[in-house]
């Protein structure tokens, strides 16, 4: 099948929604059959096997892995500031958060700055090439328009945010989130957050380690449907790190514990770690398996926050 009939089976452009175990085809929905070499980690659609079904999505959609289809809306005013995608140039647009509440937005007084980055040269380097920068308007809102897709390696681009005036930070730390690149496509509701240090410090204390100059890794883990899920072990298939390296959160993202599996909160962090594939392993009657195996790490003096979502 043409990729270009499938884009349109997973556009989400009309009324037709499939149920869970079926996808459309044409104007009725089908039993989607099972493919052995999907091994469970992706979705079938119309009969073939798609591990990353997400890059089927129109522009300004998102795959819904409940759904199993492409859903969305108009582009996020966010993205406003945005030049049309190109073969040579990406403009990257979103939204800053507090890591510690998600629904307090950061505003142009907050003193954030976001950054963008080759993502490998982020995750190895204490001083990455910084490739372009802007600050935050009163909605939380950043644009960075014009990135050069030859400078992102790996088909990838890393946002960072800390303080204006220093990318190495300062009253906060660095935190970064990262985004796959498509062609002919801007990236654009990319969440980033912005972390003060002294909560850094104050989960040092509780588990009575140093993180952040080593470098922090923070995993997310959800369900298919978008939820935290407990019960899940960081993992790095086929060098997991040591339970002493393993630090998760409690009751919230205040407290950190040196517990090695997640609770209500889905989170997670490794310290050190290493650039290498991430995952997430179930205990018996825990989540349920499998989790991606998507590339990740960081550097020190560097939290990198990556979800990690169940397919």
């Amino acid at each position: 099948m043409r990729i270009v009939a499938l884009a349109a089976l997973v556009c989400g452009c009309d009324e037709i929604v499939c149920g869970a175990g079926t996808v459309r085809m044409g104007t009725t929905c089908v039993v989607a059959t099972p493919v052995p070499s999907c091994d469970d980690a992706g979705s079938v659609i119309g009969g073939n096997c798609y591990r990353e079904p997400w890059t089927l999505c129109g522009p300004d959609t998102k795959w819904d892995p409940v759904l199993r289809l492409c859903v969305g809306g108009p582009t996020s005013s966010c993205a406003v500031h945005c030049s049309a995608p190109s073969s040579q140039t990406v403009c990257v647009s979103g939204q800053v958060v507090s890591f510690l509440d998600p629904t307090t937005k950061a505003t142009s007084q907050t003193g954030v700055k976001v950054r963008a980055y080759n993502p490998l040269d982020f995750v190895t380097s204490q001083q990455p090439t910084v490739l372009g920068e802007t600050t935050v308007d009163d909605n939380g809102c950043y644009s960075i328009d014009g990135l050069s897709r030859g400078a992102l390696t790996q088909g990838l681009v890393a946002v960072s945010v800390t303080d204006s005036a220093s990318a190495t930070g300062g009253t906060f730390a660095v935190m970064g989130v990262g985004a796959i690149l498509q062609s002919a496509r801007n990236v654009n509701d990319l969440q980033a957050y912005y972390l003060e240090r002294q909560t850094v410090d104050t989960w040092e204390t509780q588990v009575g380690t140093t993180l952040y100059t080593a470098g922090v890794w923070m995993g997310f883990y959800l369900d298919a449907a978008g939820h935290p899920v407990a019960g899940v072990t960081p993992s790095r298939p086929g060098d997991d790190p040591l339970p002493n390296q393993i630090f998760c959160f409690r009751g919230g993202r205040m407290t950190l514990s040196t517990e090695d599996t997640t609770d209500s909160t889905g989170l997670c962090i490794v310290s050190p770690d290493e650039v290498v594939a991430h995952s997430g392993k179930c205990g018996t009657g825990a989540c349920t398996p499998p989790f991606p195996q998507p590339l990740g790490g960081t550097a020190p003096n560097v939290i990198f926050f990556q979800i990690i979502q169940q397919m």
